[in-house]
């Protein structure tokens, strides 16, 4: 009987539905433009993200991410070049990019404010709250680039904030973003829905804006959080990747 009873048991957990993991899949557009005498072209493009038990992927047109959250490990693959820079988390830029990289970021570090809006609206059945950040590259006390962010957050979401601070920090990190603006952003929480970009450069305004287009739950496929065959482990990234 107990022989029975212990099949029953494992044919029933057998039978239950694959655990399903958060898919978003986002959309971003920017405005043509002109820089240093060239025209810059619209530009759009996609990007997908899977949040899971204790990982991040995400993938984008030339990089692949996988965020191992548990264990505070980042693998960060370029698809044109079959190659992966394995590192820890919280990111550290000293350490994926090259020296001489590194002293550029040095000089050119994102700074800025955030201001918390009043506006409240739904988005793809979401609630949603509102706020600025106001940001410029900074140069010898020179802003340049300055740029206008306004973005709509939720906090609907099925996972936990964790995952959100993680991606937030590790991708404002790579992007040159100072300690000090993080913290604001993660103070102020939620997932990004919806984003409206005003840049000024050149004396040009050059409008941008990012959106979330599809957010389920979905299972994932089985090489979604790994690193593709052939893929070989190299030191530092591509500092144009």
């Amino acid at each position: 009987m107990k022989k029975i009873i212990g099949l029953l048991l494992v044919l029933a957990i057998w039978s239950l539905p694959a655990m399903a993991d958060s898919y978003i899949k986002m959309q971003d557009h920017t405005d043509a433009s002109y820089g240093h005498g060239n025209q810059v072209p619209a530009r759009d493009s996609e990007s997908e993200l899977w949040i899971g038990d204790g990982r991040i992927a995400f993938v984008t047109e030339t990089r692949r991410y996988i965020l191992d959250v548990e264990n505070g490990k980042a693998y960060i693959m370029e698809m044109a070049d079959t190659a992966y820079v394995e590192t820890d988390l919280p990111l550290d830029n000293t350490k994926i990019f090259p020296p001489d990289y590194v002293q550029r970021l040095a000089m050119f570090p994102i700074t800025g404010e955030l201001k918390l809006l009043d506006g409240k609206k739904e988005i793809a059945g979401k609630s949603c709250r509102s706020h600025m950040i106001h940001f410029w590259v900074d140069y010898m006390n020179v802003k340049y680039h300055e740029t206008e962010h306004t973005v709509w957050v939720t906090d609907d979401v099925p996972f936990d904030k964790k995952y959100i601070d993680v991606f937030i920090e590790t991708f404002l990190t790579l992007h040159n973003f100072k300690p000090e603006l993080i913290a604001q952003i993660l103070e102020a929480g939620g997932w990004e829905m919806l984003s409206e970009s005003v840049r000024f450069s050149e004396g040009q305004q050059i409008l941008s804006n990012s959106g979330v287009i599809e957010f389920e739950e979905r299972e994932p496929e089985a090489d979604t959080y790994t690193i593709p065959d052939g893929y070989r482990k190299k030191e530092f990234l591509n500092p144009r990747g």
